[in-house]
């Protein structure tokens, strides 16, 4: 597709300037676990306005000698591709691109497949998979889509191939070296999509009732053996479930507000009306034109939190720095189309010398920030300002967030030497029942120190919590619904 043409299908998109083609994304898919449990895994996820064919359209790249690179980055790409596949059963059904790699096809298609059969408001784009965190190790993009199926899934028998299916070639240290994904069943015949990184995508044709090797070119290009011999890696098969599919979201607003092809959903903030405050707790408000969006994401310096959108409508409390802060709003159509405002405002606030601020990822659910001083008295919601001047000005019980604890010298605050330590307490899901447990959580803690200062420190800390306990919530409480996410030192250098 030219440019051109891009633009005539999202006639009210503005092209980006080129240092803004990417646009990264993050990933929810929440799902029941082997052991019954709800857990959370986050996929990074890219995708691309123009492709490398629209990159070398005069209309996108103006230099010429630009334009000459990319072509010849383009045709080498091309001729790696055939040299390797030109005499396959793959068969190419498209040009090469850079807009997608094999761990970015996976997702999806497959959790496209996943939101069509569950009816979520779900319509995931082509992109480039970049991976994530999963028990605490990092995975690759084709790592982390096998996990979602294992996880939410099973392993099955080739036997078993359908388009909820990823399939891995995995190394023997079960690392996956490359993943595919059936597109469509007739009786034995099965045709799977697959897509080398800069590579076309081609089809190539699975018979489940022979006992042959069928991915035998794509084994090669990563150095396998056969799999019938277990050598080197093994191709294995791994069905996600739908039913063990609780949510599946997107949240683009780490994204450019000029990047919105797709269409455009008109998003605009209503409140603060001033471009000034002398609060460092906001009311933030705004429209989102789209009576199908129901949440969305407000980054605030970077920072996202989520939003629930109701009538057209958001409202969430923020947490400024002093200074100038930015703030912006992202919301992601199930049919495609994005929509995006930013906003800056100043806060005349005093500068804080310790802070944390702690969001979190549920609507209808209170978790609480609490901050054990060096004097070892703890602000919280039962106790909200403590006798040096800590005080946690805000208790969000619904969902979301914000909290936050400050303590600030410029306001007169005495600031002891020693360790402040910050921990999270899961409170309450208010969506459990007694057949459905507790939603896991995840949270976010911010946390500053010496703000505006040569020796600030600022600190981004995440975890999860899959536990809650409304009656285990005193400031000495210890559990699995509890966190210790920090100790901070504000004289440490």
């Amino acid at each position: 597709m030219s440019a051109r043409a891009r633009q005539a299908i999202a006639p009210l998109v503005t092209p980006p300037p080129p240092d803004k083609n990417n646009c990264p994304k993050t990933i929810t898919v929440t799902g029941i676990n082997s052991e019954g449990q709800q857990e959370t895994v986050k996929l990074g996820y890219t995708s691309v306005f123009f492709d490398i064919q629209e990159q070398v359209d005069p209309a996108v790249t103006a230099d010429p000698a630009k334009r000459a690179q990319l072509d010849r980055l383009r045709q080498q790409y091309e001729k790696a591709d055939e040299d390797f596949y030109g005499a396959t059963d793959y068969r190419p059904i498209g040009e090469v691109s850079v807009a997608s790699n094999c761990g970015g096809t996976v997702t999806e298609r497959m959790l496209n497949e996943v939101a069509a059969q569950k009816r979520l408001p779900l319509r995931l784009g082509s992109g480039n998979g970049t991976g994530g965190k999963v028990d605490g190790k990092d995975l690759s993009a084709a790592d982390i889509i096998r996990e979602v199926a294992r996880k939410f899934g099973s392993e099955v028998p080739v036997t078993q191939l359908d388009p909820l299916t990823v399939i891995a070639h995995e190394r023997e240290s079960g690392e996956s070296a490359h993943v595919e994904i059936p597109l469509s069943v007739n009786g034995d015949s099965v045709v799977v999509y697959s897509k080398d990184n800069q590579g076309k995508p081609r089809l190539h044709t699975v018979d489940k009732g022979r006992a042959v090797n069928f991915f035998g070119p794509v084994q090669q290009r990563y150095n396998f053996r056969p799999f019938y011999n277990y050598g080197e890696t093994t191709p294995k098969f791994y069905r996600i479930d739908p039913s063990r599919i609780v949510s599946i979201s997107i949240d683009s607003s780490a994204c450019p507000c000029e990047w919105a092809f797709g269409g455009v959903i008109p998003v605009a903030f209503t409140q603060p009306s001033e471009p000034t405050t002398d609060q460092r707790v906001l009311t933030v408000a705004g429209t989102v034109d789209a009576p199908d969006v129901t949440g969305g994401n407000l980054r605030v310096n970077g920072s996202a939190q989520g939003i629930t959108v109701g009538a057209g409508a958001f409202s969430s409390q923020v947490v400024l720095s002093s200074g100038d802060n930015t703030l912006r709003v992202a919301v992601d159509g199930p049919d495609g189309r994005r929509g995006c405002a930013e906003r800056m405002i100043r806060s005349t606030t005093p500068k804080t010398t310790v802070s944390a601020t702690l969001t979190w990822s549920l609507a209808d659910a209170d978790v609480d920030l609490y901050t054990t001083q060096p004097d070892n008295e703890t602000a919280w919601y039962g106790h909200v300002a403590t006798s040096i001047g800590g005080r946690l000005d805000v208790d969000n019980t619904q969902g979301f967030g914000p909290e936050n604890y400050f303590l600030s010298s410029e306001e007169g605050d005495t600031v002891l030497p020693g360790t402040y330590t910050v921990r999270v307490h899961y409170y309450s899901d208010h969506l459990k029942t007694q057949g459905m447990p507790a939603r896991a959580v995840q949270y976010r803690v911010v946390i500053i120190v010496n703000e505006g200062t040569p020796s600030e420190k600022r600190e981004f800390r995440e975890g999860t919590l899959a536990v809650d306990n409304s009656s285990n919530a005193s400031p000495d409480g210890s559990g699995p619904d509890w966190a210790t996410v920090a100790e901070v030192n504000p004289a440490s250098p």
